[in-house]
């Protein structure tokens, strides 16, 4: 358990080292287990570190009001490192978590894989000049496990 600047303890799994970080963020009346699949494939594909927290008021996590998107998104920028580069795939209320912390108020540099970050004409949302990754979230997120892997090949291994 980690205990962010608000002084509510969130319950977290993690792994991998370095960076980017990809950040899972579960949906309303969930916890992190719904990532465990996603979380295996992670260990062995992501280039650099994920977490899973259950948000505040959600499984091991402290219940304490407020459970404004804006709580939860303070609560998880007191868990990440100033200059993380992160990644968020969020599912249902995680993905409107997710975009309220990549709005620039809560310091960090975020890119979202969220069906809230694709518009209908196929743009991505994006957030201090980062890329998105694609809102399709499976096909996105492995796509991205392949570019994770792939540029942190060498480049005579990819030969």
């Amino acid at each position: 358990m980690t205990e962010p600047e608000s002084g509510v303890r969130l319950w977290s799994e993690a792994g991998g080292s370095g960076g980017p970080l990809l950040l899972l963020l579960h949906g309303l009346g969930a916890n992190a287990t719904v990532w465990r699949g996603i979380a295996a494939i992670a260990a062995s594909r992501w280039r650099g570190r994920w977490l899973a927290p259950d948000l505040r008021g959600h499984g091991r996590s402290g219940h304490r009001r407020p459970y404004a998107f804006g709580t939860h998104a303070a609560d998880l920028a007191g868990l990440l490192d100033p200059g993380d580069e992160v990644i968020v795939l969020g599912h249902s209320m995680g993905g409107a978590v997710g975009m309220t912390l990549a709005s620039g108020w809560f310091g960090c540099a975020c890119a979202m894989s969220s069906p809230l970050a694709s518009s209908s004409s196929g743009a991505r949302a994006t957030s201090r000049g980062r890329a998105t990754l694609p809102g399709r979230r499976r096909a996105g997120l492995r796509r991205a496990m392949r570019r994770s892997s792939a540029t942190s090949a060498s480049p005579a291994s990819r030969a």
